[in-house]
C-alpha cells in the first residue's frame, strides 16, 4: 500500500477543516464571541464558503496535471473526494445565500439578478445555466469498456 493511499483519511480531515472553522465561528457568534465573523456574519460566511468552493475547484482541477507531471497515479483516487468537497462547499454557499441571506424570497432574488450591472450576472449565470440544462446525447461509445 503506497503512502498516498494511507493518507486519504488525513486528506479527508484536512478538507473538513474549513467547515469546522466556520462552525466554530458560528458557535462563537451565538455564545461568547460576537466578533468571530465580523460585523456582518452572514456576508462573511458567504464569502468564506464561496472562496473555499473556488479553492477546492482549483485543487480538484489541478489533480490530473500534477498526477501526469509527477507520475503519481495514486492522486487519481483523491480527485473524486476533492470534487465532492467542492460540491459540498458550493451547496453550503448556495444554501446560505438562498436561505439565510434572502430567506427564500425568490422574487427579490430574481430582481437582484436583473438589477446587477456586472456582466457575470447578465451573461455568465444564464449562459452557465443554459449550458448545464441542455440535453446531452448518450451513447455506448462514451462509456468506458471494462474487460
Amino acid at each position: 500500500m503506497s503512502v498516498l493511499n494511507r493518507l486519504k483519511p488525513v486528506a479527508f480531515l484536512l478538507c473538513l477543516t474549513p467547515a469546522a472553522f466556520l462552525a466554530w465561528n458560528f458557535w462563537g457568534v451565538t455564545h461568547d464571541r460576537p466578533e468571530a465573523l465580523g460585523a456582518n456574519p452572514i456576508r462573511e460566511a458567504e464569502i468564506f464558503t464561496g472562496l473555499w468552493t473556488l479553492r477546492f475547484l482549483a485543487i480538484t482541477l489541478a489533480v490530473t496535471p500534477v498526477r501526469e507531471l509527477l507520475g503519481l497515479g495514486a492522486l487519481a483516487k483523491y480527485r473524486r473526494m476533492l470534487g465532492l468537497f467542492t460540491f459540498f462547499y458550493a451547496c453550503v454557499h448556495l444554501s446560505m445565500w438562498v436561505g439565510v441571506d434572502w430567506f427564500f424570497d425568490w422574487k427579490s432574488m430574481g430582481e437582484s439578478f436583473r438589477s446587477k450591472r456586472s456582466g457575470v450576472c447578465r451573461t455568465g449565470i444564464p449562459a452557465s445555466a443554459a449550458t448545464h440544462a441542455r440535453p446531452r446525447p448518450t451513447s455506448s461509445r462514451t462509456r468506458p469498456t471494462w474487460s
